[in-house]
């Protein structure tokens, strides 16, 4: 159905989105010899879910090996994996690509959150927003509010995903701890910069974890609102060049509640001041220019052929 589809709409590019596209995109690019774009969003064979199934990440390694030969562009979404491919295939560096958001202005709090769960204006919302998925520390969040001492801190989750059910438990046990359905993503930066900090928790269980740059990171940044993130490569990275979070030192409950203690007493302005500063950068509209690079550069490549 793809091939018949892109005979049809006869484009200048197929540009594949992860490995499972990957083999009817080149079937395509090379039935109708136009270019071919991989945009491999992870590290695809060092994802936790194949951690321990040697025979998937093999099939994996070479599927890609053996495609790439006939890729004009590769597109990741950080300089980490970037490398990775770089050292494991021994091809040019690819595109380095952010999973941004559009650019936003922030010009004042709406204060969603305040109106619309009747929090007082003295207490710190912290905010995890995303999957509620195993992986990503969640448990270790909702034990760390659970047994906080200092009331002042609510934490409040907002999304969707299969440990939904588990958490509406612990939220009508606590008076401190929220859950938030997810919102349209066009509404989405209104409500992130209603909180004061962001929880950007990932489990450093494999490769694909340490590199990991999620979307929510980036919507905090263009929210304006600090964050604090594991100890992991790209976002420890980030967030200790521009003093724009705090770091975990380990994913523990001892360690959440110690950085919970010393947000609270911080001035945040400080840190939304250097938000602002940076925020251009991680907008989609800087992360575009890379992609039209790309674009344009594979198009021509192929006028010349």
């Amino acid at each position: 159905r793809m091939y018949f589809m892109a005979k049809k709409v006869k484009p200048k590019i197929v540009h594949v989105h992860d490995i499972i596209a990957l083999p009817i995109g080149c079937f395509i690019s090379r039935r109708l010899r136009i270019p071919l774009i991989y945009d491999a969003h992870e590290l695809q064979a060092e994802q936790y879910r194949y951690k321990d199934n040697l025979i998937i990440k093999k099939l994996i390694l070479l599927t890609e090996k053996f495609f790439l030969r006939y890729v004009e562009s590769v597109i990741t979404v950080n300089d980490s994996i970037a490398n990775e491919y770089v050292k494991k295939y021994k091809i040019k560096k690819p595109y380095v690509i952010m999973n941004c958001p559009p650019f936003e202005q922030v010009y004042d709090k709406k204060n969603l959150f305040r109106k619309t769960f009747n929090i007082p204006e003295e207490k710190v919302i912290f905010l995890y927003q995303g999957g509620f998925i195993p992986g990503r520390a969640i448990e270790l969040l909702i034990e760390a509010f659970l047994s906080l001492n200092n009331k002042d801190a609510i934490l409040i989750l907002m999304g969707f995903g299969p440990l939904e059910k588990w958490l509406i438990k612990y939220t009508k046990e606590s008076s401190n701890i929220i859950l938030k359905k997810a919102v349209h993503p066009d509404e989405l930066i209104k409500w992130t910069s209603s909180a004061d900090i962001g929880f950007s928790i990932i489990e450093n269980s494999c490769l694909n974890h340490y590199y990991s740059l999620p979307n929510k990171f980036c919507e905090y940044i263009m929210a304006e609102i600090p964050v604090i993130v594991s100890n992991v490569l790209e976002q420890r990275r980030i967030v200790e060049k521009y003093k724009i979070g705090w770091v975990l030192e380990a994913n523990t409950v001892e360690n959440i509640q110690n950085i919970i203690y010393k947000c609270i007493n911080e001035d945040l302005d400080i840190y939304k001041k250097r938000l602002r500063e940076i925020k251009t950068k991680y907008s989609w509209e800087e992360q575009e220019v890379q992609l039209l690079k790309a674009y344009n550069t594979v198009i021509q490549k192929g006028t010349k052929n």
